[in-house]
């Protein structure tokens, strides 16, 4: 596993090829490190977007207070 902070964008390329050269780099970019902590992003099959979800994290937040 590569550490992202590793990894170096060459900022005069075009988009693409910035894209291309971060996953050259870092091979997987849904398991990666950060520093001492292994990363592993997946995706749930829902309906509920991100917003929904930090929304019902802060709500619930706001009930235990």
């Amino acid at each position: 596993m590569k550490d992202i902070t590793e990894i170096k964008i060459k900022q005069d390329l075009p988009q693409q090829q910035r894209y291309n050269d971060f996953i050259q780099q870092i091979k997987n970019p849904y398991n990666f490190l950060y520093k001492d902590f292994k990363i592993h992003i997946q995706f749930s099959k829902t309906d509920k977007t991100i917003q929904d979800v930090l929304n019902d994290y802060d709500k619930a937040l706001k009930n235990q207070s």
